[in-house]
């Protein structure tokens, strides 16, 4: 009925499995890409909010600069919801080879789920 070369018995099979592998590789592929994505884009928002939280600390040191000169370094932590804290730390330097401000120079820190960003004012 069907002329069929004995060399090529099995080789429909062989290239059917081949491209199913190479679709499956994409697919998988693919998938990687968009989890990494997903990742990326739920730490823009704790990158926000690390960020604000090290503004917060330039905010509060430029306060405490305005009720006194002498001024010590600032920890702290703030509640964003419950059982939900961001942390930030500042410093403020006063004018000399390590600042070029007129005042002082501030640096603040602000962290939020293992995003950290920073701040550095001169004043």
């Amino acid at each position: 009925m069907f002329n069929i070369n004995k060399k090529l018995k099995g080789s429909i099979l062989f290239f059917g499995l081949v491209i199913i592998s190479v679709v499956l590789l994409i697919a998988l592929g693919l998938t990687n890409i968009l989890i990494s994505q997903f990742m990326i884009l739920r730490g823009i928002g704790d990158s926000v909010i690390a960020f604000y939280a090290a503004d917060s600390g330039v905010e509060e040191v430029l306060y405490e600069l305005y009720k006194n000169s002498n001024f010590v370094e600032i920890t702290k932590d703030l509640t964003i919801a419950p059982n939900s804290y961001a942390h930030y730390t500042t410093k403020a330097i006063p004018p000399g080879p390590n600042c070029l401000g007129s005042f002082y120079c501030i640096y603040s820190n602000g962290t939020f789920n293992q995003q950290k960003r920073a701040i550095q004012a001169a004043q």
